[in-house]
């Protein structure tokens, strides 16, 4: 009916900031972070699959959570696939 592709629109997260996006099969991820008050940073992740939003939060170094959220997504589409 609409040839024309809709744009994602991303969401915001009071206190974090937008930092970048990352493909991991297929499946785009935004990453926010945040500076809380004791100098450590908050990073948050997400992802949607099948119509569900996935979030993953940490105080983990970036690769770290990366890392984590890209193993739930592996997951959710392991069970979404069995």
């Amino acid at each position: 009916m609409y040839p024309q592709k809709i744009l994602r629109v991303r969401e915001t997260y009071p206190g974090f900031t937008f930092e970048k996006e990352f493909d991991n099969d297929g499946i785009v991820f935004d990453v926010f972070s945040k500076k809380e008050t004791l100098g450590q940073v908050a990073y948050l992740m997400y992802f949607y699959y099948d119509r569900e939003k996935y979030v993953v939060v940490g105080r983990v170094d970036e690769n770290t959570l990366r890392e984590i959220v890209i193993e739930y997504k592996n997951i959710i589409l392991n069970d979404y696939y069995e």
